[in-house]
Parts: structure tokens; C-alpha cells; sequence
């Protein structure tokens, strides 16, 4: 029996008392009862028939959200294991207090360990989770499209999950913010579903504009910048690549502002309204899309002086004068504060000075990188941030440039400043930029940086150079460099438009940081659009290679979720899969994952760090490692995307330390041994090869060095006998390396070895 009491102002996930049988319910904020018509008893009779709970689990917590901004009364009921050695166990069921459909369950794992070969397939656990949507969502099926396996990030070293997203469709048009997840762990057990269902108005799937319109005026406007960018990607790390890409900085509001792209895994920017042909933001608000204007100097025809090429190496008192210099501190202020510090991993001196006035109310701040001499970033005083602007933009940006001036005297041929756009002024008293510098005309990627100005003061407060720590070449002529044209042609290619349907999410209060008592701004109701947007792997950022008209992945490429061209005659595909799913292999834009390739020193270490979760949250910075570390890392860019795999692969013993390291040196078959045995525990042992036989026609060749691990890696059948011979010397296949290193985990989960810490005891 439901008791009903009076009303609750916030009625939503109010706890209830636990009882199995009645429930007190909140009323709605107007004082009307909530409309549930399921009652507590059966949204419990529900959960128990539904997932066939068992009798020993037991309700800990039940919880009524009456609903609100869309979302449906519901009962959430949270059951616990009885038994004490498994108290961690849960379930958590959320029923519609109106329908009795399951919105929401989940339970705790019954096995957080890794286990390969995987008790249930891809396929196997992909027709479990179609099985329990069509139990669970009868009606709705008929109403979804099941995607592509969402990727599972992170190491081997927990369980395996297999995670598929439904789709809703409409008209045969996606709606990526409706659906259904559902998540299967690797012994084919249901341990999530996550339901999302709008009861909104979709217009007509019929758009006024057509896919080939839609790309064309995508591609007119589409504002692409000829840079120098980090291709991260590179196979011996980072390389200066010359590419077409995204404008580093100012974004178009919509660029930056948007939350389309949350509505759905790998929706990306911009959206285009089907009906209209224009650019939308999240919020319903219509934006041009015009090209990218390529950055002027500070000082047209100025000097362009190299950046971070010569040391300086400035003593406090060098580094005090010239920082006392560039900032023009006032009268009244005072030195309070003078500190040293490094920055790592460069080990660059650097020097931060606080100055302060006599009432103690105001500061100026400066960090000074004494090695290179540049000032590194400043605050300068303390606003006032309110009130009337007494400088115009104008003005702003001329003192901007002049204290530009002061700190790149020599390069103000060679930095370019951009004013980030306001809607007016004086709405925000401060005004900011975006800093870059130039090469051959073009920005630098790697380097850039911000400053801003006070419309009150009519004063610089903030400033962080475009100044860093980088590559320095060399750097591509742009007169090499493809066309405009073709290098959008490669990145609609690349990033297709698709018609979908997508929800906006105006904000339902004053915008962030309106000035008080301005009048709040007007955005339209949320509301389903008929859309055209990209949905890709780069949907999210990527740039095109302006030598070889390639699409290059960026810092940040995503994992890939698609197919996998190059495996199906791989013995190797199941594992080469399963690391690609992880993010642990990488797949070229086309689809292939190349089996046959040799990896490199670098890349076998990435992919054993990253499976096997060594390093985790980084490692300690290169400047506090052993002088022995440091010497091996010689030969290491701090720059490259496996310094830190690298770098935590010597501190935990896993990489001896002595020799270069040589990261661009094919990984042998001898290598790749010698590190799996260490990552599995077995370092202290392997200097005794005496102990071990390997039955390999080749073995009295292995060098003494590996013969331990090689026995020790076969008898694992983590590396197998080609043709009777180990060939210890070959090269490692990223084929044959995802075996051993998947084979290698299962071992380490299934304690087949000495359970020890990598490395220890040698």
C-alpha cells in the first residue's frame, strides 16, 4: 500500500524507508501527487522476475524520483549480496513508476579478472544483448539499429566488457541522443542496461537540403588552416608535419560551445539544419561558417628571430631585472617572493617573482625561464573585474602589442595576436587573445599561447607565452603544400556529413558571466532537428597532411570501432581485435592494422605498458630517475608519444638500464621475450639460463642474454617455434606481438607464473 504525506519542495531521489512492501511517496512541487500507477511491491516483483534475481540478494536501498525536465516517475531498488565474503556485490534495478519498463540496471561484476581465450565471443555476447532488448524493450526494437561495438579503453588487466549501443531511428534517420546500451562481460552475463527514450516531436525525415548540398556549403565554409602541426601518430614519434586543420584559436562560439557532440558516440562539429542550410549551435542558434583568415604578424615585415635555440642561462638577479622590466611594475610594490624551480622533463631553470603593494590588496606575478630567457607566464594585479569599462577594444589591443613588443623584440615579425570576439562591449571588462607564432607565414602548433587586457585598467593582467619546449624541425616550404580545395575534399572524405536527428539543450538560466542585471538571453526551446554532421573517426579533431594529402589522426585520435581490413586470413585476428578495442593498437585510416609489419623498440613497449597497466598515472619525471635511466633515454624525444610508456617501462624493471634504448629499432623476436618475461615476474631468474631448455633447432644460437626468457615466453606459448627455430634475432610482427602480449596478461591473471612485481630480484 502507497502512504502519500504532504509534499516535498525537492521530491526527486528522496530515500524511502526500507520496507518491502510500502513506500512513502513524494508529491510533485505544486502539491499534486505524483502519477505513479505501479506501486513499490510490484516495481520489486518486476526487478526479481525480469533479471531472476536471487533469493540471497536483498534490498539495501529503494529510492522514488519523481520525475521532472523530461524524466519519468521512477522506483530505484538496490539489492546486496547476503553473503559476508561477498558483500561488494550488487544490483540496481530503476523501474518506471507509470509503464514498469526497466530504465536502468546494473550489477557488480562476478569476475574482475582477465581470461583469455575470452569465454564468450563478439558475436556470442552481441546476440545476448539483442536477446535482452527485445525482452526488455518489446516495442522498441523494431525502433533501434545496433552500432558498431563501442570501443572498451584501457589495459587487459580487468575483465573484458562488450558494449553495445541501439540506436534509435526515425524514418530511417538517426536519433544518436535516444537509445539503448547494454553491456555483457566476458562470461556472456548481462551486467548493464541503460534506456533513453524521448517522448519528443521529430520533424519530417524529408530535408529541404540535399546530402550534396549540405557538403558543398560544408566545404565553402569549412575553415581549414595551413599550420605546422605534431603528427603524434608518426611511426618514430613525433614529426612537424605541414597540414590543414581546425583554427587553432579564436573557435566560432559554435565550434567550442556546442553539446551535440555528447549526444552520441563520435557526433561532431559543425551541424548544419537539413531544412535551412545554416549552422547551428546546441542551443538552437544559427552561426555563419566562413573560412579561416590566415594570421597576420605583429609587426608586418618584423624580425624573425629562431625561437628557443640559444641559452642564455640568466642568473636570479638577470632573470629579476628583466621580468621587473617587461611588466613595469608600479611604484608601491614590493618584492615578497623569489623561487626556483625546474620544468621537467627539460630541466629548464626557471624563476618566480611576487610582487606585492604596501595594503597587501594587489599582486604582480611572473615566472622567468632563466635557461632560454622568455618570460614564461604573468598575472598583474588583481582587476578591479566589475564595473564600468573605461578603455575601448581599440585601445586594449594597442597596449596588448606594445607589451608584446617589450617581451619578442626580435620576433615581431614572427608572433601573430588575435582578439577573441565579444558580442559588445563594455558587457566583460576583460578582453583576451590568442598568441602565435610564425613559421614561413604559417602558425606553429606546438606553440601558442593567450594574453588579455583589463578594460578598466586599460592594462595587460594576464599573460602565457607561446613559448614551448618543442621539436625544431625541420619545417616544409608551404609552396609544396596542396591546394585548399583538395585538402577539403580529403577531409569530407574522411568526415562525412550524415542526416541525423539531434536534440538541442538551451541553457535554462543567465548565461556564465553576464554582467548583473543585464537582461538574460532568449534561446529557443529545446526542440529535434533535422540535421547534416560529421560521424567519424575524426569527428572529433584530425588534419590533413598538405605533402601527401593523407588525413592524419592528431594528438587525440580516437579508438577505432570499425572493421578491420587486413586480418581475416590472421591466425592472430581475435587478439589483434581485442587490442585494437582497447585502444592498444592502432588502425590506419583505411582500416588495416598491417599484421606483418615489424614493430618498433618503442611501440612493443606502448603496447606492453599500456596492456599490462605499468606506469599507471604516469611516471616520476626524468630528472629524479637514476643517471643510468637518464643515459638509456638519451635517445628518447621528451616529445614522443612513448617517452612516458618508455620511461615507466625502466622504473619498473622491465627495461633494464644501461644501453641506449633506440626506440626506432625494429623489436626482435629476443627483445620482445626479454621484456614479457620481466613484466611477468620472472627477472630474478633469468640470469641463470642454465636452468632452462628450449626445444628450438636454433637454440645454441640465442644470445645467453635472452635464453632465459625465450624458454620462459614459449613454455608460456606467448612466442611460438617457426619452422623449428625461435629466430631470436627476427623481427617482432605486430601479429605476433599481440598474441604474446594478450597470452601474456591471461597468464599474469591466472597466476601461471611467479607472482612477483616486474622486474624485482634481478
Amino acid at each position: 500500500m502507497i502512504q502519500r504525506k504532504r509534499a516535498w519542495p525537492m521530491a526527486a531521489s528522496l530515500l524511502l524507508a526500507m520496507a518491502p512492501a510500502t513506500a512513502t511517496l513524494a508529491a510533485s512541487p505544486n502539491g499534486a501527487a505524483a502519477r505513479a500507477t505501479v506501486t513499490l511491491t510490484q516495481a520489486e516483483q518486476i526487478a526479481v522476475h525480469t533479471f531472476n534475481i536471487p533469493s540471497y540478494y536483498k534490498i539495501t536501498q529503494e529510492s522514488y524520483d519523481s520525475g521532472g525536465q523530461g524524466n519519468p516517475v521512477s522506483y530505484g531498488l538496490t539489492y546486496g549480496f547476503t553473503t559476508p565474503t561477498q558483500q561488494q556485490q550488487f544490483i540496481n534495478v530503476t523501474v518506471d513508476a507509470t509503464t514498469g519498463a526497466i530504465l536502468n540496471y546494473n550489477r557488480s561484476s562476478l569476475q574482475n579478472t582477465f581470461v583469455y581465450p575470452l569465454p564468450v565471443s563478439e558475436s556470442q555476447a552481441k546476440a545476448k544483448a539483442i536477446a535482452w532488448v527485445k525482452k526488455l524493450y518489446p516495442n522498441l526494437y523494431s525502433q533501434v539499429q545496433i552500432q558498431p561495438l563501442s570501443p572498451q579503453m584501457g589495459p587487459l588487466t580487468q575483465a573484458v566488457q562488450y558494449n553495445f549501443n541501439f540506436v534509435r531511428m526515425v524514418g530511417g534517420v538517426q536519433a544518436p541522443f535516444n537509445g539503448i546500451a547494454v553491456t555483457i562481460d566476458q562470461n556472456g552475463h548481462l551486467t548493464s542496461v541503460n534506456e533513453t527514450w524521448s517522448t519528443v516531436k521529430f520533424p519530417s525525415a524529408h530535408p529541404a537540403l540535399s546530402l550534396t548540398q549540405a557538403n558543398t556549403a560544408y566545404a565553402d565554409g569549412l575553415p581549414l588552416e595551413l599550420s605546422y602541426q605534431n603528427d603524434w601518430q608518426a611511426s618514430s614519434g613525433p614529426a612537424i608535419v605541414l597540414a590543414y586543420s581546425l583554427p587553432m584559436a579564436p573557435y566560432p562560439q559554435f565550434w567550442v560551445g556546442g553539446q551535440f557532440i555528447n549526444q552520441g558516440n563520435g557526433v561532431g562539429i559543425p551541424v548544419i539544419d537539413a531544412q535551412t542550410g545554416k549552422v547551428i549551435d546546441a542551443n538552437g542558434v544559427a552561426h555563419p561558417l566562413t573560412p579561416a583568415k590566415q594570421p597576420a604578424p605583429l609587426v608586418p615585415g618584423g624580425p624573425q628571430a629562431p625561437f628557443l635555440t640559444h641559452k642564455v642561462n640568466w642568473t636570479q638577479a638577470q632573470s629579476l631585472a628583466y621580468a621587473t622590466r617587461v611588466e613595469h611594475i608600479p611604484a608601491g610594490f614590493s618584492l615578497t617572493s623569489q623561487i626556483q624551480n625546474r620544468t621537467l622533463p627539460n630541466g629548464d631553470v626557471n624563476w618566480s617573482f611576487t610582487w606585492t603593494d604596501k595594503a597587501k590588496t594587489s599582486q604582480y606575478n611572473a615566472q622567468v625561464d632563466a635557461t632560454y630567457g622568455f618570460l614564461q607566464n604573468s598575472y598583474m594585479g588583481n582587476g578591479p573585474y566589475t564595473g564600468k569599462a573605461r578603455y575601448s577594444q581599440a585601445h586594449m589591443t594597442a597596449v596588448v602589442k606594445q607589451f608584446l613588443e617589450r617581451l619578442f623584440p626580435q620576433d615581431t615579425g614572427a608572433i601573430s595576436v588575435t582578439a577573441f570576439a565579444f558580442k559588445k562591449l563594455p558587457a566583460s571588462v576583460v578582453q583576451s587573445y590568442s598568441l602565435q607564432f610564425l613559421i614561413n607565414g604559417l602558425p606553429d602548433g606546438a606553440n601558442a599561447g593567450n594574453i588579455s587586457a583589463n578594460a578598466i585598467t586599460g592594462q595587460v593582467s594576464n599573460f602565457y607565452s607561446p613559448l614551448q619546449q618543442g621539436e625544431t624541425g625541420p619545417f616544409p616550404s608551404p609552396s609544396k603544400a596542396i591546394s585548399l580545395t583538395a585538402a577539403k575534399r580529403t577531409w569530407l572524405q574522411a568526415e562525412p556529413l550524415q542526416l541525423m536527428y539531434l536534440q538541442t539543450s538551451p541553457p535554462q538560466n543567465n548565461t556564465p558571466g553576464q554582467p548583473p542585471g543585464q537582461k538574460p538571453k532568449q534561446y529557443p526551446p529545446a526542440h529535434v532537428v533535422l540535421v547534416y554532421a560529421p560521424l567519424g573517426q575524426y569527428a572529433n579533431g584530425g588534419m590533413v597532411d598538405a605533402l601527401t594529402g593523407k588525413m592524419l589522426g592528431g594528438q587525440t585520435p580516437s579508438v577505432y570501432a570499425g572493421v578491420i581490413r587486413d586480418i581475416g586470413n590472421s591466425s592472430a585476428a581475435p587478439e589483434i581485435r581485442l587490442l585494437v578495442n582497447h585502444g592498444l593498437l592502432t588502425v590506419s585510416a583505411a582500416g588495416d592494422v598491417h599484421p606483418n609489419r615489424v614493430m618498433t623498440r618503442s611501440q612493443f613497449i606502448q603496447l606492453v605498458t599500456g596492456a599490462l597497466n605499468i606506469g599507471q598515472g604516469g611516471p616520476q619525471p626524468l630528472i629524479y630517475s637514476s643517471s643510468k635511466i637518464q643515459g638509456s633515454m638519451a635517445d628518447v624525444s621528451s616529445r614522443s608519444p612513448a617517452f612516458s610508456a618508455i620511461l615507466s617501462a625502466y622504473e619498473s624493471g622491465i627495461l633494464p638500464a644501461g644501453p641506449l634504448f633506440q626506440p626506432n629499432r625494429p623489436a626482435s623476436r629476443g627483445f620482445a621475450a626479454d621484456v614479457l618475461a620481466r613484466a611477468l615476474g620472472y627477472g630474478a631468474i633469468l640470469a641463470h639460463p642454465q636452468a632452462f631448455r628450449l626445444p628450438a633447432k636454433d637454440a645454441a644460437s640465442i644470445p645467453q642474454s635472452e635464453y632465459a626468457a625465450v624458454a620462459i615466453c614459449y613454455s608460456l606459448g606467448l612466442l611460438s617455434l617457426i619452422n623449428g627455430n625461435f629466430d631470436a634475432s627476427s623481427g617482432l610482427t605486430v601479429a605476433q606481438a599481440a598474441v604474446s602480449v594478450v597470452y601474456g596478461v591471461d597468464a599474469l591473471a591466472q597466476g601461471q607464473h611467479q607472482l612477483m612485481q616486474p622486474g624485482m630480484g634481478y
